[in-house]
């Protein structure tokens, strides 16, 4: 029967059993191809960043369908299918009304402070007359894309959760901007410092240090530290340090003749 076979002493009614099942199964896995193109909506604008998985997303929507009232007996949500490089998905529902439901009251959905957009796709067809009711049963189908291969938190082994996704990518948002201040700060002060630098005998905040260390002292990261904390704390011995710029070899206004930068008040 399709690859299925029946125990040898099975009777006449457990081979008719067996056939209806495998037939029932049969027939459901065609209504789910034909009406595939009406139960699924296209969800754009994934929040970059972020090491989705189809799995973390299914159960993203599922929860997010639930807060909407969006509920049938099974989870509404059949299957989440992300597509690379992770700016799109495609999430499958259980029934052409379910998907309709969602398509409208899931608009406005938020995923890490990221607004998603959702849409019928642009394969949406109809399902065949016949099949306009139908509901996907059982258990979903979980295909894990290629970017997921390989990844144990696609399968639902060690999985993190969205939420403590969005934490992390939070936070590595704010260290990106902290860091780019940072640079913006030192370009600024090192343009002022070489600004006094000219301006000789006249009174400073700025102390500017020249000939102290050589380009290539300041391309490892761990050297760079060290030399940067050493000068912090002897010029403090002084006064009130606020800062201590370096400029380094490839950053903005980087120049081999002002090497350091002491900032006092």
């Amino acid at each position: 029967f399709g690859g299925v076979t029946a125990p040898a002493n099975a009777t006449k009614e457990q081979k008719a059993e067996l056939m209806k099942q495998l037939l029932l199964k049969q027939a459901e896995a065609q209504s789910r191809q034909l009406t595939r193109g009406s139960r699924r909506l296209y969800v754009g604008n994934l929040p970059s960043g972020m090491p989705l998985t189809d799995v973390m997303l299914r159960d993203f929507f599922s929860n997010a369908c639930k807060q909407a009232n969006i509920e049938w007996k099974e989870d509404p949500v059949l299957d989440v299918y992300i597509q690379p490089p992770n700016k799109f998905c495609f999430v499958e529902f259980r029934s052409g009304a379910l998907t309709t439901m969602a398509l409208e009251r899931l608009k406005g959905l938020t995923l890490a402070d990221t607004t998603l957009k959702i849409a019928r796709p642009n394969d949406f067809q109809l399902p065949p007359p016949h099949l306009v009711n139908f509901v996907c049963t059982g258990p979903r189908q979980v295909i894990p894309t290629p970017a997921a291969l390989g990844n144990p938190s696609a399968m639902g082994l060690g999985q993190i959760s969205v939420a403590e996704q969005v934490a992390k990518a939070k936070a590595a948002a704010a260290i990106r901007i902290a860091e780019a201040k940072r640079r913006a700060a030192a370009a600024t002060v090192l343009v002022l410092a070489q600004a006094e630098a000219k301006k000789i005998g006249e009174p400073s905040p700025i102390l500017v240090l020249l000939n102290m260390v050589k380009p290539h002292d300041l391309i490892e990261e761990e050297e760079f530290n060290e030399i940067r904390n050493e000068i912090g704390n002897e010029c403090s011995k002084f006064g009130h340090l606020v800062d201590v710029i370096i400029p380094r070899p490839g950053e903005q206004n980087f120049d081999d003749e002002v090497p350091f930068v002491p900032f006092f008040t």
